[in-house]
C-alpha cells in the first residue's frame, strides 16, 4: 500500500528541512584561518599576563631597593658613633 502522493510530498519537503537543519547545526572543521585566529587571541592573552606580572615584579624590585637605601644609609649613621670611639675622637 503506497501513500497518496500528497502525503509523499509533505514526508519529503519534512525530510527536506530536518536535512537543513541538520546541515546548519552540524559541526564544521575548523579552517587553518580559525586555528590562526584562536592562536593569536592566545598570544595576545600572554602578551597582557606577561606584562602584568613583570609590572608588579617591578613595583616590588623598586620597594626593595627604596627600602635597602634606607637601611644602608641608616647603618652608616648607626655605626657612626662606634667608629669614633674606636679612632679615639
Amino acid at each position: 500500500m503506497t501513500a497518496p502522493p500528497n502525503t509523499r510530498i509533505k514526508r519529503s519537503i519534512a525530510a527536506f528541512f530536518i536535512f537543513e537543519e541538520y546541515k546548519a547545526t552540524k559541526v564544521r572543521k575548523m579552517n587553518w584561518d580559525a586555528i590562526g585566529v584562536f592562536a593569536e587571541v592566545i598570544g595576545a592573552a600572554a602578551v597582557v599576563a606577561t606584562l602584568a606580572y613583570l609590572s608588579v615584579q617591578m613595583r616590588f624590585a623598586r620597594e626593595a631597593s627604596q627600602v635597602q637605601s634606607i637601611y644602608s644609609s641608616l647603618s652608616v649613621y648607626s655605626n657612626w658613633p662606634v667608629h669614633c670611639y674606636a679612632n679615639g675622637h
